[in-house]
């Protein structure tokens, strides 16, 4: 016989698994890089809403002054950037800190929302006027309020400013041009046209003019012209005669509003169509011959004979 074998058994694995090792916290510092590299990659990415929510978590967190300035900065442009005009200028004012990147995105809202003479006013801060790095925007700014304000002259000279060093294969160029000529024929239509357009107007016929209602309210002393002799009813209309009958044409049939069953024409038509079916029927029934058809066999019999012999055939 063959040595038996010792079989070793393999060791029996515990019942109960081992503990996960549990994760370190982070710090407040670690905390805070993790969402400013999350800021920078969503504001690479284009992802504005949920860079600002990450603004507003960094905001909450305390950090040094600087930061809370970039911080506000960053989120006031993003407000902009998605067109929260309103929101936008709700938040700088809510802000302690004031400066001139804050002031110039609150022109722009003010602008943007129709609040031209609030922008123009804003636009002449000394924080805007000292600080040169703003100085080529506030100028595009400035030149698109004075246009809307009917100053055309001041964009004009803004726009001649702006365009000495602009680089012309630069698509800011392009605008800046466009601009520019627009301003140049608005303040055309002001020195020529407008003037040579007065100078035809005739007194006369301005004095002869009919005055609007809402004068006499105004000047109950004053006057009312003489009402117009025309008559406040309308016209009658004038309504046609109805001609006569041809004589030559025969009368109207008098069954015209019977219906078509009703009528004497439809009813003899009727019968002589029933006549000449029946007739055709008779037509068609001469000459045949009758033919007996013998009565159907019941196969039931038969089948049971069969199944007895196929009985017999097996025994």
């Amino acid at each position: 016989m063959a040595p038996k074998t010792s079989r070793k058994l393999p060791p029996k694995r515990s019942q109960f698994k081992p503990k996960a090792t549990p994760r370190k916290k982070k710090t407040a510092a670690q905390i805070v890089a993790a969402r400013r590299i999350r800021l920078y990659e969503q504001l690479d990415k284009g992802f504005h809403q949920n860079a600002i929510k990450t603004c507003n978590q960094l905001l909450d967190q305390q950090g040094t002054q600087n930061d809370r300035d970039t911080l506000i900065d960053t989120k006031a442009k993003l407000l902009t950037i998605l067109e929260r005009y309103q929101e936008t200028l709700d938040f700088i004012s809510g802000q302690s800190v004031e400066s001139a990147e804050l002031k110039l995105l609150q022109c722009y809202c003010f602008y943007k929302l129709g609040q031209l003479e609030k922008a123009d006013k804003e636009l002449s801060n000394p924080l805007l006027t000292a600080k040169e790095d703003t100085g080529r925007s506030k100028l595009v700014l400035e030149s698109q309020i004075f246009f809307k304000l009917g100053r055309p002259q001041e964009a004009k000279a803004n726009l001649e400013e702006l365009l000495i060093n602009s680089d012309p294969n630069h698509p800011e160029h392009l605008d800046l041009t466009a601009n520019l000529s627009a301003c140049q024929e608005r303040i055309d239509f002001i020195e020529k046209s407008i003037p040579n357009q007065t100078g035809l107007i005739s007194v006369d016929q301005l004095e002869a003019a009919p005055i609007t209602s809402s004068f006499f309210h105004s000047h109950p002393n004053f006057p009312a012209p003489s009402k117009s002799r025309h008559s406040k009813f309308p016209e009658s209309r004038k309504i046609k005669s109805v001609k006569a009958l041809d004589p030559s044409r025969p009368p109207p049939d008098p069954d015209r509003w019977l219906p078509r069953r009703d009528k004497e024409n439809t009813k003899s038509a009727r019968r002589s169509n029933a006549k000449t079916q029946k007739n055709k029927q008779k037509l068609a029934t001469q000459g045949s011959v009758s033919v007996t058809i013998p009565p159907a066999k019941d196969a039931s019999p038969q089948k049971t004979k069969q199944a007895q012999r196929k009985k017999k055939n097996k025994k």
